[in-house]
């Protein structure tokens, strides 16, 4: 939703992830998600299954089709499922990631982290093909924000503006959070359980820095 705030009124601007907010009021005016209680709930939509193929086919396997085919319908059906127009001229777009620009703490502003954009190109190689892959799809999943930092952690795309302030000493400048840590509900009823689960999977500790089983090179 457009912000309020007369510093971005009408514009869409999101808070940088990990802004230091000293008080609510700083940022309560700026965008609002676009979801209502009654907002439809994800699971795996047509979209997510075009892009699953278009991976699929840039990797080499035989998915029946392109990986451009199942890119390129991926970002149709997403367009579809939200009722949004201007699909044709978005997959020819060569627009690219701004900066981010905080006009209430300089201290947040950061170039683009990218130069990725839409428009497919078969003489891209394959990182650039598979960020524009993920990157569409991060997109097409809103507001399942928990399968989007699956594909994240798994690919490292898209290219997300860093944390600005971090307090986690696990979690230095520059990184992102792998893993949620084991609540206390759980360590309070299960710690045998969990010292050996942290044990035998995490290296011995419970970071929020370790991958997990399937997060790995």
């Amino acid at each position: 939703m457009p912000a309020t705030d007369p510093v971005a009124s009408g514009k869409i601007k999101g808070i940088r992830a990990g802004s230091d907010r000293p008080e609510k009021s700083r940022y309560q005016f700026y965008s609002l998600p676009n979801v209502s209680t009654t907002s439809p709930v994800k699971q795996v939509d047509v979209a997510e299954s075009y892009f699953l193929k278009a991976e699929g086919a840039l990797r080499g396997w035989n998915m029946g089709g392109t990986a451009q085919k199942f890119y390129e319908d991926g970002i149709r059906a997403s367009f579809k499922a939200n009722g949004a127009g201007g699909v044709d001229e978005y997959l020819l777009s060569t627009g690219t990631q701004i900066a981010y620009v905080d006009p209430k703490n300089t201290a947040n502003n950061l170039p683009a982290q990218t130069k990725v954009t839409v428009k497919w190109s078969e003489t891209d190689n394959f990182e650039t093909k598979l960020e524009k892959i993920i990157t569409q799809k991060w997109i097409a999943l809103y507001p399942e924000g928990t399968e989007a930092w699956s594909e994240f952690r798994r690919t490292g795309y898209p290219k997300l503006y860093p944390v600005a302030v971090t307090k986690n000493p696990d979690l230095p400048a520059g990184t992102f959070i792998k893993r949620l840590t084991y609540p206390s509900a759980v360590t309070n009823s299960s710690g045998d359980a969990v010292k050996a689960a942290v044990a035998a999977h995490l290296g011995g500790k419970d970071s929020a820095a370790t991958p997990i089983w399937w997060d790995v090179d």
